[in-house]
């Protein structure tokens, strides 16, 4: 309780936007997917330094590629390996930010020695 009061407010409200991306996520709908992302950026937006919203993100991209919902693949391949990445970059020990960025990274982007490493 004591930790909780003094974390910043925008990063309780970057918590409460990555919950709601990941709800969205687990849709399986295209117009939940777009929704999920748009809650996931906004988390980013808030707190830059919060490495499972990037993993999270690069997932979105793995399902709508999963799904047949990629309209630009090379846009999609790129923005996938940015999130993935910068998971990774700040989330070293964090299981979801290098789980998610791994199964992004072998799914989107076709690095899937890569991603297989994160998974692990």
């Amino acid at each position: 309780m004591e930790r909780s009061r003094r974390k910043p407010l925008a990063g309780l409200v970057a918590y409460d936007y990555y919950l709601r991306g990941i709800s969205e996520i687990h849709k399986f709908e295209r117009e939940a997917n777009v929704c999920a992302l748009s809650n996931l950026y906004r988390a980013i937006e808030l707190d830059p330094e919060f490495a499972p919203a990037y993993g999270q993100a690069a997932r979105c991209y793995a399902q709508r590629r999963g799904s047949g919902w990629v309209a630009q693949r090379e846009q999609d391949v790129a923005e996938t390996t940015r999130l993935a990445r910068r998971a990774v970059e700040l989330g070293k020990y964090d299981a979801v930010a290098l789980c998610t960025a791994g199964f992004a990274l072998a799914d989107v982007a076709d690095q899937v020695e890569e991603g297989d490493a994160y998974l692990d």
